[in-house]
């Protein structure tokens, strides 16, 4: 199944292909996105990044995974 979290955000952020945190202490943040992606390949999973001009998407796919709604 896929998860298809949505964020606001103003301009994204590069160094190299590696996208940061645009949060100012940078110290403490900016490791979601890193932990997402690696979480989902050890399961041969993806995780696919997508940008509108004001929001940011990740979609990730996780192969065998039944994911529950919350009501």
């Amino acid at each position: 199944d896929k998860i298809m979290p949505e964020n606001p955000y103003i301009h994204p952020m590069w160094t190299g292909s590696k996208l940061i945190t645009s949060k100012p202490d940078k110290k403490n943040h900016g490791f979601g996105i890193m932990n997402v992606k690696e979480c989902a390949a050890a399961i041969g999973g993806s995780v696919d990044y997508k940008f509108t001009d004001s929001d940011f998407t990740a979609q990730v796919i996780l192969p065998n995974v039944i994911i529950q709604e919350l009501l």
